[in-house]
Formats: C-alpha cells, sequence, structure tokens
C-alpha cells in the first residue's frame, strides 16, 4: 500500500464532551502511514482555549509519542465569523495540511481504527479518483447505516437539484482540490448549508465523488447540540437556504 499522507481536519466548536474522542479516534488508526491531525478552535463557548488546549496537549503525549506509526496533532483557533459554518476552522486546516488526501472530522464524530486504511486503499486503486464517500454509521439518537447511491457526475447533479446527495464530513479529497480552488465556499450567503454548495461546484468542474457502497468507519453522532440541529432550531426558514442552492444550480445546468 502507497503511504500516502493524511491530514484530518477537525473543526471545533462547543463539543466539549465530545471533541477529545474525536481526535483520539483520529490519532489511533491503525494505518502505518503520517497522520497529522489539526484541530482547530472556532471561538467555543463551553470551554476556554487554554484548557482545549491542555486537554489535547495530553492527548498527543499519549498518542503520538507512542506510537509506531507517525502521528502528529496540531491546534489553533480562528475567530467565529460565520454562525454555523465549518468554514473558518477548515480553511485554516486546509492552509496548513501536508497531506496527499485530507478530511473533516465533525468533533463530535468519531473514526473507527480501520477508517484510513480503507479509505487510502481505494485512492491507491486509481490515481484519477479526486474524492470518495462511503455511507456513515449513525450513532447517539439516531442508528443505522446511511449513504448514497449513483453512477456518474450526471446523475449526481439531478440528485444535487433535490437534496445533498453527500454526507459531508465523510468525503475524503484529494489535495489537488484545494491546491486548484475547488474547495470554495459561501458562507456569507448559505452559512451552515456552504457545503452543500461546495458538492454542486465540484460536479459542475466534473469532479465525481466516488460514492463507497459500504460503511468504512466513519460514525456520525446525532444529538440535540449538534450544529445542524441548532441551524434548523434557530432559522425561520432553514429549507430556504437548500431552496436557494437548488435554483441556483438548476438554472446553471438548465436541469
Amino acid at each position: 500500500m502507497s503511504s500516502l499522507k493524511v491530514s484530518i481536519i477537525v473543526p471545533i466548536y462547543n463539543n466539549k464532551d465530545y471533541y477529545k474522542r474525536a481526535v483520539e479516534s483520529a490519532l489511533s488508526q491503525d494505518y502505518m502511514g503520517l497522520i497529522e491531525v489539526i484541530a482547530i478552535d472556532n471561538e467555543s463557548t463551553d470551554i476556554d482555549f487554554k484548557s482545549l488546549q491542555q486537554q489535547l496537549k495530553f492527548v498527543e503525549e499519549r498518542l503520538c509519542k507512542n506510537s509506531k506509526a507517525p502521528r502528529a496533532l496540531v491546534t489553533g483557533q480562528v475567530p467565529n465569523v460565520y454562525k454555523y459554518s465549518w468554514h473558518e476552522p477548515t480553511f485554516a486546516g486546509m492552509e496548513t495540511m501536508k497531506g496527499d488526501i485530507f478530511l473533516f472530522l465533525g468533533s463530535d464524530d468519531y473514526l473507527s481504527q480501520n477508517y484510513v486504511s480503507n479509505c487510502v486503499r481505494i485512492f491507491n486503486m486509481n490515481e484519477r479518483i479526486e474524492a470518495i464517500q462511503s455511507h456513515v454509521q449513525n450513532v447517539g439518537a439516531r442508528a443505522g447505516v446511511e449513504g448514497y447511491h449513483y453512477s456518474n457526475v450526471e446523475e449526481f447533479k439531478k440528485m444535487c437539484l433535490e437534496r445533498c446527495p453527500v454526507k459531508t464530513p465523510s468525503v475524503v479529497y484529494r489535495r489537488r482540490l484545494y491546491d486548484d480552488g475547488l474547495m470554495e465556499t459561501h458562507p456569507d450567503k448559505y452559512f451552515g448549508a456552504d457545503d452543500y454548495w461546495r458538492v454542486c461546484n465540484l460536479a459542475d468542474k466534473g469532479v465525481l465523488i466516488v460514492p463507497v457502497p459500504k460503511w468504512l468507519g466513519y460514525n456520525y453522532n446525532w444529538h440535540d447540540g449538534m450544529a445542524t440541529v441548532a441551524m434548523h432550531r434557530d432559522m425561520d426558514a432553514p429549507n430556504t437556504i437548500d431552496k436557494m442552492i437548488q435554483e441556483e444550480w438548476r438554472e446553471k445546468w438548465d436541469l
């Protein structure tokens, strides 16, 4: 297996009960290549940044220094400008990442031990694969495995006009998508649905997020404090943003 370098970006906002588990799961992968975990706080209000850094320092000492595989943990903090969006911490992570492939791990989610190995194996099968998404295992308030099926970009586009056909945290990307400027989002306009706009834009550029028809090890945690629940609770018409995105791309694609 080719030793691809892997970057796991963990945006943290108000998940004090979960973020350590997320980081620990990323550092405890059975993959023997380099994994760097970039944990970026987005000005959480439920824990101060110094305490968060201290907690993650203990994790680093336990899991990085004693690991037989190359592991690195980087922490940082960015201003919280766009409510409900991961824009600030994810872009801060992408600006510094060293990985050949990268992913975003929700700080309330966690990875099974073989997740990275499973993903790297797929990328090594075909150099032309730009991105993949696998099924997710729901945990917490919601149970069961969920995922999407489609055969090509055109079929994916049609699905985009109905709903977002991606569990966005489960997408793993090649670094060149970021280097080529294809990871853009517009949180000022689309708030927490800006990743929905991103996958439409990738499809518009001909990038297929290859659907892996099984669970590879991403565990998606449903709870009352999750960002999606908060956005739908706080906004008067949460579906309006999705409809804006759908109408924008329906017009561009003439579908």
